[in-house]
């Protein structure tokens, strides 16, 4: 497995309030997020361009729980627009091109580091 994206809804805070429990799941089966060739951990917020809904959750709500469970990927997208989603599939790739060509996951910044 070369990488997970934990994905919730912005406008549901019970979507989000999962997240944590789904982050602990994947790192008590894989040993932790420091083992030697554990996935790349993405955390993406959706349904950024749903106007007729209340956003119930801020971007630094999603900002603070990636760098709790020391996730270094967060984008927030829209499925529905395509908002943010092909520049977050590409920088996993390369992440993960880089990994398997011998490099690291860590280049050093993480999105959140651009947001």
């Amino acid at each position: 497995m070369d990488g997970v994206v934990f994905t919730y809804d912005v406008t549901n805070a019970a979507s989000f309030a999962h997240i944590a429990e789904w982050v602990l799941f994947i790192k008590s089966r894989l040993g932790g997020s420091h083992v030697p060739d554990s996935p790349l951990l993405v955390l993406c917020g959706n349904k950024i361009d749903e106007s007729d809904r209340p956003r119930r959750v801020a971007t630094v709500q999603g900002l603070g729980m990636a760098k709790r469970h020391e996730i270094p990927l967060f984008y927030e997208v829209s499925a529905k627009s395509g908002d943010n989603v092909e520049p977050m599939f590409m920088e996993i790739a390369a992440k993960i091109v880089s990994r398997r060509q011998g490099g690291s996951l860590d280049d050093g910044l993480t999105s959140a580091d651009r947001v």
